[in-house]
């Protein structure tokens, strides 16, 4: 149980948990580049954008410098 009411030991909790959280969103998000990738030579933007839950528009702005790397 984390003492809340010591600053020092709270905030080295949240900082732990607040890397925890950045490490899975780097993860989350190399994941989801690495699907596009190979999701491109055979789904449009908009099937892409469906598949993730946005618009085609929202993931060709996201991530369309996907299209030009080899």
């Amino acid at each position: 149980m984390v003492d809340d009411q010591d600053p020092v030991v709270l905030a080295e909790v949240v900082g732990d948990v607040f890397l925890q959280v950045i490490a899975l969103r780097r993860i989350a998000d190399d994941s989801e580049e690495d699907a596009v990738r190979q999701a491109r030579g055979e789904f449009s933007w908009e099937e892409i954008g469906r598949a993730l839950g946005v618009t085609k528009q929202s993931a060709h702005e996201r991530l369309r410098h996907l299209d030009q790397q080899p």
